[in-house]
Protein backbone atom coordinates (compact mmCIF):
# COMPACT_ATOMS: atom_id res chain seq x y z
CA UNK A 1 0.00 0.00 0.00
CA UNK A 2 1.28 3.41 -0.88
CA UNK A 3 0.42 5.74 1.62
CA UNK A 4 1.02 9.33 1.10
CA UNK A 5 0.02 12.50 2.93
CA UNK A 6 0.08 15.65 0.62
CA UNK A 7 -1.63 18.99 1.48
CA UNK A 8 -2.54 21.69 -1.02
CA UNK A 9 -5.20 24.42 -0.82
CA UNK A 10 -6.03 27.63 -2.60
CA UNK A 11 -5.21 30.87 -0.82
CA UNK A 12 -8.49 32.62 0.13
CA UNK A 13 -9.11 35.89 1.95
CA UNK A 14 -10.85 35.64 5.31
CA UNK A 15 -14.28 37.29 5.47
CA UNK A 16 -15.49 38.73 8.75
CA UNK A 17 -18.59 37.12 10.24
CA UNK A 18 -18.89 39.30 13.33
CA UNK A 19 -22.46 40.26 12.41
CA UNK A 20 -23.65 36.64 12.25
CA UNK A 21 -24.65 35.12 15.59
CA UNK A 22 -24.00 31.46 16.45
CA UNK A 23 -22.92 30.51 12.95
CA UNK A 24 -21.20 27.16 12.42
CA UNK A 25 -20.75 25.51 9.05
CA UNK A 26 -18.42 22.52 8.96
CA UNK A 27 -17.63 19.25 7.20
CA UNK A 28 -19.39 16.28 8.73
CA UNK A 29 -19.07 12.59 7.96
CA UNK A 30 -17.01 11.52 4.96
CA UNK A 31 -17.66 8.15 3.29
CA UNK A 32 -15.73 6.27 0.63
CA UNK A 33 -16.68 3.45 -1.71
CA UNK A 34 -18.06 4.41 -5.11
CA UNK A 35 -16.57 7.89 -5.07
CA UNK A 36 -16.50 10.10 -1.95
CA UNK A 37 -19.53 11.45 -0.09
CA UNK A 38 -19.00 14.53 2.07
CA UNK A 39 -21.55 15.85 4.56
CA UNK A 40 -21.91 19.66 4.96
CA UNK A 41 -23.50 20.79 8.23
CA UNK A 42 -24.87 24.08 9.59
CA UNK A 43 -25.27 23.87 13.37
CA UNK A 44 -25.87 27.59 13.76
CA UNK A 45 -29.12 29.57 13.91
CA UNK A 46 -28.66 31.42 10.60
CA UNK A 47 -29.59 30.18 7.12
CA UNK A 48 -26.69 30.21 4.68
CA UNK A 49 -27.26 30.73 0.96
CA UNK A 50 -25.00 30.18 -2.04
CA UNK A 51 -22.32 28.02 -0.46
CA UNK A 52 -19.69 27.16 -3.06
CA UNK A 53 -17.67 23.98 -2.72
CA UNK A 54 -14.60 23.51 -4.94
CA UNK A 55 -12.59 20.31 -5.39
CA UNK A 56 -8.97 20.13 -6.57
CA UNK A 57 -6.71 17.11 -6.95
CA UNK A 58 -3.01 16.73 -6.15
CA UNK A 59 -0.84 13.75 -7.04
CA UNK A 60 -3.65 12.42 -9.25
CA UNK A 61 -2.17 12.15 -12.74
CA UNK A 62 -4.33 9.12 -13.51
CA UNK A 63 -7.36 10.12 -11.44
CA UNK A 64 -10.39 11.89 -12.90
CA UNK A 65 -12.98 13.94 -11.00
CA UNK A 66 -15.64 14.96 -13.57
CA UNK A 67 -17.33 17.57 -11.37
CA UNK A 68 -15.21 19.98 -9.34
CA UNK A 69 -17.72 22.63 -8.18
CA UNK A 70 -20.91 22.28 -6.15
CA UNK A 71 -23.38 24.90 -4.87
CA UNK A 72 -25.64 24.30 -1.89
CA UNK A 73 -27.74 26.25 0.62
CA UNK A 74 -28.23 25.25 4.23
CA UNK A 75 -30.99 26.18 6.62
CA UNK A 76 -30.11 26.67 10.28
CA UNK A 77 -29.52 23.29 11.90
CA UNK A 78 -29.64 21.48 8.56
CA UNK A 79 -27.13 19.33 6.67
CA UNK A 80 -26.67 18.00 3.16
CA UNK A 81 -24.24 15.82 1.25
CA UNK A 82 -22.26 16.10 -1.96
CA UNK A 83 -21.09 13.04 -3.81
CA UNK A 84 -17.85 13.23 -5.77
CA UNK A 85 -17.63 10.68 -8.56
CA UNK A 86 -14.02 9.57 -8.90
CA UNK A 87 -12.34 7.05 -11.15
CA UNK A 88 -8.81 6.15 -12.21
CA UNK A 89 -5.77 4.69 -10.52
CA UNK A 90 -3.54 6.25 -7.89
CA UNK A 91 -3.19 7.81 -4.46
CA UNK A 92 -4.49 11.37 -4.88
CA UNK A 93 -5.18 14.07 -2.33
CA UNK A 94 -8.53 15.78 -2.71
CA UNK A 95 -8.65 19.37 -1.43
CA UNK A 96 -12.23 20.46 -0.77
CA UNK A 97 -12.77 24.15 0.00
CA UNK A 98 -16.05 25.70 1.16
CA UNK A 99 -16.88 29.39 1.07
CA UNK A 100 -19.64 31.93 0.52
CA UNK A 101 -20.10 35.69 0.79
CA UNK A 102 -21.02 35.47 4.48
CA UNK A 103 -18.78 32.84 6.05
CA UNK A 104 -15.13 32.19 6.72
CA UNK A 105 -13.67 29.68 4.26
CA UNK A 106 -12.91 26.17 5.50
CA UNK A 107 -11.23 23.24 3.79
CA UNK A 108 -10.70 19.51 4.12
CA UNK A 109 -7.91 17.42 2.58
CA UNK A 110 -8.59 13.76 1.91
CA UNK A 111 -5.82 11.32 1.02
CA UNK A 112 -7.28 8.33 -0.78
CA UNK A 113 -6.53 5.23 -2.78
CA UNK A 114 -8.41 5.09 -6.09
CA UNK A 115 -8.71 1.78 -7.91
CA UNK A 116 -10.85 2.30 -11.01
CA UNK A 117 -14.29 3.32 -9.57
CA UNK A 118 -13.56 2.29 -5.98
CA UNK A 119 -12.18 4.84 -3.51
CA UNK A 120 -10.75 4.16 -0.07
CA UNK A 121 -10.01 7.06 2.30
CA UNK A 122 -6.59 6.82 3.96
CA UNK A 123 -6.53 10.04 5.98
CA UNK A 124 -8.38 13.33 6.51
CA UNK A 125 -7.30 16.78 7.65
CA UNK A 126 -9.47 19.87 8.10
CA UNK A 127 -8.69 23.55 8.49
CA UNK A 128 -10.31 23.59 11.93
CA UNK A 129 -8.31 20.63 13.26
CA UNK A 130 -6.00 21.49 16.16
CA UNK A 131 -2.76 22.59 14.45
CA UNK A 132 0.93 22.52 15.28
CA UNK A 133 2.40 25.97 14.75
CA UNK A 134 5.33 26.46 12.39
CA UNK A 135 6.27 24.82 9.09
CA UNK A 136 6.14 21.18 8.07
CA UNK A 137 8.48 19.52 5.57
CA UNK A 138 7.52 16.13 4.18
CA UNK A 139 7.84 13.88 1.14
CA UNK A 140 4.76 11.87 0.13
CA UNK A 141 5.62 8.22 -0.28
CA UNK A 142 6.35 7.27 -3.90
CA UNK A 143 6.56 10.93 -4.90
CA UNK A 144 9.63 12.64 -6.37
CA UNK A 145 8.72 15.92 -4.62
CA UNK A 146 9.31 17.26 -1.12
CA UNK A 147 7.03 20.02 0.19
CA UNK A 148 7.11 22.71 2.86
CA UNK A 149 3.67 23.79 4.08
CA UNK A 150 2.52 26.38 6.59
CA UNK A 151 -0.03 26.02 9.36
CA UNK A 152 -2.87 26.60 6.89
CA UNK A 153 -1.72 23.83 4.57
CA UNK A 154 -0.44 26.17 1.87
CA UNK A 155 2.56 24.89 -0.09
CA UNK A 156 5.38 27.38 0.46
CA UNK A 157 8.19 25.54 -1.30
CA UNK A 158 8.77 22.43 -3.40
CA UNK A 159 11.98 20.48 -3.99
CA UNK A 160 12.13 18.14 -6.98
CA UNK A 161 14.14 14.92 -7.30
CA UNK A 162 14.42 12.35 -10.06
CA UNK A 163 13.75 9.52 -7.61
CA UNK A 164 10.77 8.52 -5.54
CA UNK A 165 10.93 9.15 -1.84
CA UNK A 166 11.52 6.54 0.86
CA UNK A 167 10.32 8.23 4.07
CA UNK A 168 13.14 10.35 5.57
CA UNK A 169 13.33 14.08 4.64
CA UNK A 170 15.05 16.78 6.70
CA UNK A 171 15.38 20.55 6.32
CA UNK A 172 18.85 21.53 7.53
CA UNK A 173 19.65 24.74 9.40
CA UNK A 174 21.31 26.25 6.31
CA UNK A 175 18.14 25.73 4.26
CA UNK A 176 19.38 22.68 2.36
CA UNK A 177 17.23 19.56 2.09
CA UNK A 178 18.44 16.05 2.91
CA UNK A 179 16.22 13.21 1.76
CA UNK A 180 16.24 9.42 1.40
CA UNK A 181 15.32 7.99 -2.00
CA UNK A 182 14.73 4.71 -3.80
CA UNK A 183 17.11 4.72 -6.81
CA UNK A 184 16.01 1.30 -8.09
CA UNK A 185 14.27 -1.83 -6.88
CA UNK A 186 16.89 -3.96 -5.16
CA UNK A 187 16.28 -7.58 -6.21
CA UNK A 188 17.64 -8.96 -2.92
CA UNK A 189 16.13 -6.57 -0.39
CA UNK A 190 12.49 -6.46 -1.42
CA UNK A 191 10.55 -5.14 1.56
CA UNK A 192 8.65 -2.14 2.84
CA UNK A 193 10.83 0.86 3.57
CA UNK A 194 13.56 -0.11 1.11
CA UNK A 195 15.67 2.86 0.01
CA UNK A 196 19.36 3.03 -0.91
CA UNK A 197 20.14 6.62 -1.89
CA UNK A 198 20.68 9.88 0.00
CA UNK A 199 20.43 13.26 -1.74
CA UNK A 200 21.10 16.83 -0.63
CA UNK A 201 19.53 19.79 -2.46
CA UNK A 202 19.73 23.55 -2.20
CA UNK A 203 16.55 25.64 -2.15
CA UNK A 204 16.39 25.65 -5.96
CA UNK A 205 16.43 21.82 -6.14
CA UNK A 206 20.03 21.82 -7.36
CA UNK A 207 21.58 18.49 -6.40
CA UNK A 208 24.57 19.14 -4.12
CA UNK A 209 25.41 15.62 -2.99
CA UNK A 210 24.32 12.06 -3.67
CA UNK A 211 25.37 8.78 -2.08
CA UNK A 212 24.09 5.28 -2.79
CA UNK A 213 24.23 2.49 -0.23
CA UNK A 214 22.55 -0.44 -1.94
CA UNK A 215 23.78 -3.66 -3.55
CA UNK A 216 23.32 -7.40 -3.08
CA UNK A 217 24.98 -7.31 0.36
CA UNK A 218 23.42 -4.26 2.03
CA UNK A 219 20.70 -1.67 1.53
CA UNK A 220 19.69 1.49 3.40
CA UNK A 221 16.08 1.57 4.54
CA UNK A 222 13.42 3.72 6.20
CA UNK A 223 15.29 6.72 7.60
CA UNK A 224 18.43 8.83 7.93
CA UNK A 225 19.80 11.20 10.57
CA UNK A 226 21.78 14.34 9.73
CA UNK A 227 24.54 15.01 12.26
CA UNK A 228 25.90 18.37 13.49
CA UNK A 229 29.30 17.63 11.90
CA UNK A 230 27.73 17.34 8.43
CA UNK A 231 27.81 13.56 8.31
CA UNK A 232 24.75 11.36 7.87
CA UNK A 233 23.65 8.24 9.73
CA UNK A 234 21.98 5.50 7.68
CA UNK A 235 20.23 2.43 9.00
CA UNK A 236 20.58 -0.51 6.62
CA UNK A 237 20.03 -4.23 6.21
CA UNK A 238 22.91 -6.59 5.54
CA UNK A 239 22.55 -9.97 3.88
CA UNK A 240 23.32 -13.18 5.78
CA UNK A 241 22.69 -16.65 4.37
CA UNK A 242 20.61 -19.24 6.17
CA UNK A 243 23.75 -21.23 6.99
CA UNK A 244 25.45 -18.14 8.42
CA UNK A 245 22.43 -17.39 10.59
CA UNK A 246 22.18 -20.94 11.93
CA UNK A 247 25.92 -21.04 12.60
CA UNK A 248 25.58 -17.82 14.61
CA UNK A 249 22.86 -19.38 16.77
CA UNK A 250 19.61 -18.61 14.96
CA UNK A 251 16.80 -21.10 15.59
CA UNK A 252 16.24 -22.85 12.20
CA UNK A 253 12.54 -23.11 13.00
CA UNK A 254 12.26 -19.32 13.10
CA UNK A 255 13.94 -18.71 9.75
CA UNK A 256 11.17 -18.04 7.29
CA UNK A 257 13.42 -17.72 4.24
CA UNK A 258 16.87 -18.60 2.95
CA UNK A 259 18.41 -15.43 4.37
CA UNK A 260 18.45 -13.09 7.36
CA UNK A 261 18.73 -9.28 7.19
CA UNK A 262 20.12 -7.92 10.47
CA UNK A 263 20.32 -4.16 10.81
CA UNK A 264 23.45 -2.05 10.96
CA UNK A 265 24.14 1.69 11.18
CA UNK A 266 26.78 3.55 9.20
CA UNK A 267 28.02 7.13 9.50
CA UNK A 268 28.80 8.59 6.09
CA UNK A 269 31.10 11.58 5.60
CA UNK A 270 30.49 13.35 2.26
CA UNK A 271 33.75 13.56 0.30
CA UNK A 272 32.55 14.77 -3.09
CA UNK A 273 29.39 15.36 -5.14
CA UNK A 274 28.80 11.62 -5.58
CA UNK A 275 30.94 10.00 -2.89
CA UNK A 276 31.28 9.48 0.83
CA UNK A 277 33.43 7.60 3.35
CA UNK A 278 32.03 5.34 6.05
CA UNK A 279 33.79 6.67 9.16
CA UNK A 280 31.90 4.62 11.76
CA UNK A 281 29.60 1.61 11.78
CA UNK A 282 27.70 -0.60 14.22
CA UNK A 283 26.26 -4.04 13.42
CA UNK A 284 23.59 -5.99 15.26
CA UNK A 285 25.32 -9.11 13.94
CA UNK A 286 28.34 -8.41 16.16
CA UNK A 287 26.30 -8.42 19.36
Amino acid sequence: MFIISLVSINSTSVISINNIKNFDVFFGEVKDGFGITVEICNSGDVDVEDIQIDVSVENGKFVVVPKKRYEVSLSAGDSTTIRMFVFGLGFPIFSISLHSDTVDPIWKNITARVFFTNTRILSEHSSYDEPFYGYTVFSPEYSTNTYMIDINGRILHTWKSNYIQSFGSYLLENGELLRLDLPFQNTIFRAGGVAGRVEKFDEDSTLLWEFEYTNDQHCAHHDIEPLPNGNVLLIAWEYKTRDEAIAAGRDPGKLQSDSLWPDHIVEVQPTGPTSGDIVWEWHVWDH
